[in-house]
């Protein structure tokens, strides 16, 4: 997965998540929760089973919403409607 390098959203992802999205950006280091390794293929948040991927509806959440507790902030006045779009592919 390669993280976009453009706009706010993504200038903020690229620092938790890293170029190719395996949670070792800039600023990882410095967020707990560290960041998810999108490539690894698992995802600490989601309400499907164990063993299973998630929902495509978890992921834009997650991306709207942010998760409450943690460092993910909420982009969803941040990005424009289905700015999600690459995460559909993945």
């Amino acid at each position: 997965m390669h993280v976009p390098r453009q706009g706010g959203a993504a200038a903020l992802t690229l620092r938790a998540h890293g170029a190719e999205g395996r949670g070792d950006g800039l600023a990882a280091a410095l967020l707990s929760p560290r960041p998810s390794d999108f490539t690894a293929g698992t995802y600490k948040f989601r309400v499907t089973p164990t063993g299973t991927l998630p929902q495509l509806w978890e992921l834009v959440n997650t991306i709207n919403d942010g998760l409450r507790g943690t460092s993910m902030p909420a982009f969803r006045d941040v990005i424009l409607p289905y700015a999600d779009q690459p995460v559909r592919g993945h």
